[in-house]
């Protein structure tokens, strides 16, 4: 081993002791309240400072000098630690008398500064710098233009806000970190580590391996499984797609095309309830509803998402000659459940703790719990100390960069709220939008792509609610449909490009090319990008109708997304021309969209584009 792996290694070393440490508090923390919250947030955000700067050397000029950078990489680690000891050390000051002093001011630069950092290091120059942005509009925002100026603050005034209070660092994006995330994260870590994945994929292969395109079909069930609980498309690709991919290459699926669908379908797994990757905890919270109504609206448009990427994966298949694993080299179902079924006690713990209401703290803890005791009867799976400190540190090391970045979050929605730029973006959209519903559901997709470039699906929402949602709910648009719809093209930011990181994870585990994965994600998720507009003029596809029109739209709106699928591929049961394609989509469109006439017009073209090409083909090939 050289110098450099020796170098490498300890820098791994120490930033797993300080994963195991920040993440063995909270977990203990949680559910005990062993140290407050308002003292666990700077205490978690110093641990994350300190992993990332440990993770992510300084690179100078271009290269790596292990020395400079690690002497530069220590003072900052130090400073992270110091930042939150700080805190510790004047909290009772600060919670009677808030009035900041010059030491006060001075930790708050230091810590503004590392989390910059931080963020620039581990995340998205993106993120860096929208946040100087917004820093720099609460200091200079009074020489704007008036349509969107502010009075200005001086940096005392704003340091002190973003480092003092609860309206910065330490604001709602670093507690839901701390509160929702780590738990989840901790939970799918733990399933991970003990074989829960295989399990889930096992499964998968069981219930789709068989069928045309069988293993972009398991790609799909075992990402949605794995993906509404991770958090993370990115970390979802690069947990599944590891088998997943390869899996699809070797049963002819080009290697760009593998890396695209399990990149839409990690990336799915953010919109998928019970979890949703943490943020349907978040949404109720921000919106002030219950977490059943979160989930209860979100479950048929994620439903829609799937079976969109499901048939993609199978007409493609089909038009391809892709057939399905033999039923010999499938795992057996009932012989899966028997031997590694117990993994299904802890995910039905964690939905029914959920769904009985209790706490998003405390349910992934009975989540664990079960996990610990139903794995301990077998030795492969039982936990050791060996396993619970690969669970700690594989959590901290995750949670460290969406931590730093919720910090980063915390800024933005911070100056948002002192300089109340938030009423006037909004007043901005609607205003160009000319008061056409339409139109401002196009700039807010667009802006919501934008702003979820490069950054996790809760860091996404938060910001997008802050920046975004006022201004549909200004328009009329219900809050929580309003703020589905905005979650939607945050997350689909992660398959569109050019920053499309979750294609582009998938994209390096195939060894395909960056951008054709991406833009063939994108041909794939493009059913997506129309399901929430379903959501906004179809109420009933968010429950809010009666039960036939429920039913009825469903059933419509499952028929449009299969063949506007078909239509992305060129293929039905026969394949497709040009002009059919494009004649499909805009009848898939009619049918999508609410209405008596619509839907008859839509139902008529496909009818008469069925009845054509049965025609011109006769013999109709078999799916």
């Amino acid at each position: 081993m050289n110098s450099m792996d020796n170098y490498n290694k300890m820098r791994d070393n120490l930033a797993g002791i300080v994963a195991v440490a920040v993440i063995s508090i909270v977990i203990i923390s949680q559910p005990t309240l062993f140290i407050v919250e308002e003292k666990q947030l700077p205490i978690f955000l110093s641990g994350a400072l300190a992993i990332v700067f440990l993770k992510n050397p300084l690179k100078i000029l271009g290269t790596f000098h292990h020395l400079t950078s690690f002497i530069i990489d220590s003072i900052l680690v130090l400073l992270s630690f110091s930042t939150g000891a700080y805190i510790l050390f004047v909290f009772d000051r600060i919670v009677i008398n808030p009035l900041p002093n010059s030491l006060d001011k001075i930790f708050a630069i230091i810590a503004i500064l590392l989390v910059l950092e931080a963020v620039r290091r581990s995340a998205n120059l993106a993120v860096t710098l929208l946040a100087v942005s917004f820093i720099l509009y609460g200091l200079y925002g009074n020489f704007l233009p008036r349509l969107i100026s502010s009075r200005g603050y001086d940096w005392n005034r704003l340091a002190a806000t973003l480092y003092l209070t609860r309206q910065g660092l330490y604001g709602i994006p670093l507690k839901v970190m701390l509160n929702y995330i780590v738990l989840f994260v901790t939970f799918g870590t733990f399933l991970e580590t003990t074989g829960g994945t295989d399990f889930f994929i096992s499964i998968s292969r069981s219930l789709a391996g068989r069928y045309a395109g069988g293993p972009a079909k398991v790609a799909i069930l075992a990402s949605a499984l794995m993906g509404s609980i991770s958090g993370s498309a990115v970390a979802n690709v690069v947990t599944t797609g590891v088998i997943t991919i390869p899996t699809m290459k070797k049963s002819g699926y080009d290697r760009h095309w593998a890396a695209a669908i399990e990149a839409v379908a990690s990336t799915g797994g953010q919109i998928l309830p019970p979890v949703m990757g943490s943020v349907a905890f978040i949404m109720a919270e921000i919106l002030g509803i219950p977490y059943l109504a979160v989930i209860k609206t979100a479950f048929i448009p994620a439903i829609l998402f799937y079976l969109s990427s499901f048939f993609v994966a199978h007409f493609y298949a089909v038009k391809n000659g892709i057939k399905g694993e033999k039923k010999e080299n499938l795992p057996n179902i009932m012989d899966t459940l028997k031997t590694k079924g117990y993994f299904l006690i802890p995910l039905i713990i964690l939905i029914f703790a959920l769904l009985k209401g209790y706490s998003p703290m405390t349910a992934p803890l009975y989540g664990l719990l079960a996990g610990i005791i139903v794995t301990s009867f077998r030795k492969e799976t039982r936990l050791t100390l060996q396993k619970i400190i690969e669970i700690l540190q594989k959590t901290g090391f995750t949670i460290a960069s969406l931590s730093c970045t919720g910090a980063a979050a915390g800024i933005i929605i911070g100056v948002v709220s002192l300089t109340g730029l938030g009423a006037k973006l909004s007043s901005i959209l609607v205003a160009l939008a000319g008061g056409n519903l339409f139109v401002l559901l196009v700039l807010a997709a667009i802006a919501s792509i934008i702003i979820g470039m490069g950054v996790t699906s809760v860091a996404a929402y938060i910001l997008l609610s802050t920046l975004v949602g006022s201004a549909l709910i200004q328009m009329g648009v219900p809050p929580i449909i309003a703020h589905l719809f905005i979650l939607y093209f945050g997350i689909l930011s992660m398959v569109t490009p050019p920053v499309a990181l979750a294609s582009y994870a998938g994209a390096a585990i195939a060894k395909s090319n960056f951008m054709k994965t991406g833009w063939t994600a994108f041909k794939i998720a493009t059913p997506a990008f129309i399901i929430p507009f379903i959501m906004i003029y179809n109420p009933a596809l968010v429950l809010q109708a009666d039960l036939f029109t429920i039913i009825w739209s469903v059933l419509i709106s499952i028929i449009g997304i299969i063949f506007f699928a078909g239509a992305i591929i060129g293929h039905l049961q026969f394949n497709l021309s040009v002009w059919d394609r494009i004649v499909i989509i805009m009848a898939s469109c009619l049918l999508i969209i609410p209405g008596f006439y619509t839907t008859m017009g839509g139902i008529i073209t496909l009818a008469a584009i069925l009845f054509f090409n049965q025609y011109k083909n006769r013999e109709i090939l078999v799916c």
